[in-house]
């Protein structure tokens, strides 16, 4: 818990992102990115969390782990994930409950709405040994970890 609350604390040091909107015409918070209807963070710097600390660091910033519903936005997501440098592959809200082979993201209790992106996702959670969602450090595999595993996260905000 209070490795949660010192990674809010440096975010907001390091990118003055709380209650500041960016000088652009973007609407997102300073230090975001936006593409279509969302804004979007790279926590690359908060690297070695779970899953589930990642996703607990997105909440606290009113967001969640990003969560990919079409090609574009996983193209968008992969050339974030190949520009940053990263300790730790990124994680992202894509989940499988206690083995089940199915997938699901966690802040809609649904899939991705692009059905060939949903079937690639669900051909790969069907076969998959471990349950939570990311990229590797270079953004080349695309994924289910062990949730213990070490990663960073990437957050989504909706417009």
């Amino acid at each position: 818990m209070i490795s949660i609350i010192l990674s809010i604390f440096l975010v907001a040091c390091i990118s003055g992102s709380f209650g500041q909107q960016d000088s652009g015409s973007t609407g997102c918070p300073q230090g975001w990115m936006q593409n279509r209807q969302s804004c979007y963070l790279t926590g690359e710097r908060f690297n070695g969390q779970t899953w589930y600390s990642a996703a607990a660091f997105c909440e606290a910033l009113g967001s969640h782990l990003v969560e990919i519903n079409d090609a574009q936005e996983f193209n968008f997501i992969q050339g974030r994930i190949r520009a940053v440098s990263w300790v730790d592959g990124p994680w992202i809200g894509m989940i499988r409950l206690f083995g089940d082979s199915r997938y699901y993201f966690p802040s809609t209790h649904g899939q991705a709405s692009d059905s060939s992106l949903n079937n690639q996702i669900s051909q790969l959670a069907s076969r998959a040994t471990n349950d939570c969602g990311g990229f590797d450090k270079y953004g080349n595999n695309f994924g289910f970890w062990r949730c213990r595993n070490g990663g960073s996260p990437i957050c989504e905000m909706e417009l």
